[in-house]
């Protein structure tokens, strides 16, 4: 009775020790990806649709930095992959690490859009950026953005 169960209990805490030591070392394994981010493009008039171009920030500071306190910085902005008449869709750049069992260890993805574009009014045309979060969860990909 009793020394059965404390056998079978050491049994299964040292077959416990053994799986998680097995997770703590297994080696894990470096993924990249993108995934499609459809964009729904609300634009007044005097905003140049044609102009409209992309850029993903992997932090706010990096958002910021280049929409805000550097916006006549050098940057590669790039046309969406597919534009429509009021959508655009990109491909969001994602990277992680997957651990025994499939099992995410890290997760990353850059969390702003900087988006570049003019607007003409008369004969002057003025270069504009604005930064946008990009949607976290993983089904929602798709959003809306609201120009100027």
């Amino acid at each position: 009775g009793k020394k059965m169960m404390k056998r079978a209990l050491i049994g299964f805490v040292a077959l416990c020790s053994v799986s998680i030591s097995v997770v703590l070392v297994s080696p894990a394994t470096h993924w990249d990806g993108a995934f499609p981010l459809s964009i729904d493009v609300v634009a007044v008039e005097t905003v140049d649709r044609n102009s409209i171009t992309y850029y993903q920030c992997w932090s706010e500071v990096q958002a910021r930095w280049i929409c805000e306190y550097h916006p006549e910085s050098a940057v590669d902005f790039r046309l969406p992959a597919e534009r429509d008449d009021n959508s655009d869709r990109i491909f969001v750049e994602h990277s992680g690490t997957r651990r025994f069992f499939g099992m995410i260890a890290t997760y990353q993805r850059p969390p702003k859009l900087c988006v570049q574009f003019d607007v003409v009014r008369m004969d002057r045309k003025t270069r504009c950026r604005k930064a946008i979060a990009i949607p976290r969860a993983r089904d929602q990909r798709s959003l809306t953005l609201n120009l100027p």
